[in-house]
């Protein structure tokens, strides 16, 4: 879902966010307790079709070690749907890709791959859209 942030630039392999939409941490985390942003987060969960939320690698295979991006132990072949075959390692709640999620945590300097450091990095990737938040 995320590949081709139209704000990043990509750098061997990895999605960085311009400075400009560059939050810290705790700003993020301020984001992702919102009602609205936290809604806004579960209509993305559901349109990746995850089955096992923030345990979820590509194919709805179930991941139980959030130390890290699961990146290629996970990665799995499919058929698009234009009949082309192509090999991802989306995974979590957000199926973020192993070089976004590298990016992410290069800059962010996240550390695991846990459900609250997936929401804070879901939330960098939709400030970096320039997403305006009306917040009440």
């Amino acid at each position: 879902m995320w590949r081709g942030i139209s704000s990043g630039r990509h750098v061997r392999g990895n999605y960085v966010l311009k400075a400009s939409t560059a939050h810290n941490q705790a700003e993020l985390e301020r984001y992702v307790h919102n009602p609205q942003v936290r809604a806004f987060l579960d209509f993305i969960a559901a349109s990746e079709g995850v089955k096992h939320g923030y345990q979820t690698a590509i194919g709805n295979y179930r991941i139980t070690d959030f130390s890290r991006h699961p990146g290629n132990s996970v990665r799995r072949s499919f058929t698009r749907t234009d009949g082309s075959r192509s090999t991802s390692d989306a995974s979590g709640r957000y199926q973020f890709m192993g070089y976004t999620w590298k990016g992410l945590a290069k800059q962010y300097g996240f550390t695991d791959f846990s459900p609250a450091t997936q929401d804070k990095a879901a939330v960098a990737l939709i400030l970096a859209k320039k997403v305006q938040w009306k917040l009440f």
